[in-house]
């Protein structure tokens, strides 16, 4: 029922098509990609410039702008789209797709 009632504000506001949520979803995902790489450290090389970025983005004060709203686009996503192209969608920008294949 939750996934209808979305898939219909969706469609009701020119969102209908797979494509165009898989748009909606790309920035908040590239975001929160960069986000886990940064913080693993695959970027350290880069200085503290980008550090900096990354920890005002998770920060307390602003994460209710931040990274909150970027995990509720995907939440919101995963709902409405097919759970094969999000999953792949997902693993193809962390970069996980080839070590999940046998």
């Amino acid at each position: 029922e939750t996934r209808d009632d979305l898939s219909q504000a969706f469609a009701a506001v020119g969102m209908a098509a797979e494509t165009d949520l898989l748009w909606w979803m790309e920035h908040a995902l590239r975001a929160l990609v960069l986000h886990s790489q940064v913080s693993s450290g695959m970027w350290r090389r880069n200085g503290e410039a980008l550090e900096n970025e990354n920890e005002f983005y998770r920060m307390n004060y602003w994460h209710h702008l931040l990274i909150d709203m970027d995990l509720l686009v995907l939440r919101m996503s995963g709902l409405v789209l097919k759970h094969e192209i999000f999953f792949e969608t997902l693993l193809t920008r962390f970069e996980l797709s080839s070590w999940l294949r046998p």
